[in-house]
């Protein structure tokens, strides 16, 4: 069976729910996000993305005010962020969260 790759890049973590989407246009790059939530701790999501794409994760910032987890592709344009739910990296309408969400991955990829 096929692995699902997010953005042709990330491997899909299993079990999570789309809590929004969006397409952003500024005057120099357009970036499409999506946003899922997971009932698996964060410790989990990250020990899986850390096995799946070991040489794509991004060194923590130890000055960061918050937990966030990052892979970068190649290109440094296609972006897999995973943070504890109470801090997502985007504002999407969190009345999608449910009780058993533990934390949210965002998939991001920035064009032009």
């Amino acid at each position: 069976m096929a692995v699902k790759l997010w953005l042709n890049e990330f491997q899909a973590y299993p079990g999570v729910h789309l809590v929004g989407e969006q397409h952003i246009t500024s005057a120099h790059m357009h970036i499409k996000w999506y946003l899922y939530a997971s009932p698996s701790t964060l410790e989990e999501v990250v020990a899986f993305y850390d096995k799946a794409h070991p040489t794509l994760r991004v060194p923590d910032d130890p000055e960061a005010t918050r937990k966030r987890y990052q892979w970068r592709d190649a290109s440094d344009k296609k972006i897999l962020e995973v943070c504890p739910r109470n801090a997502p990296p985007v504002a999407p309408n969190l009345d999608y969260l449910v009780p058993s969400d533990k934390c949210v991955i965002l998939v991001s990829e920035g064009v032009g």
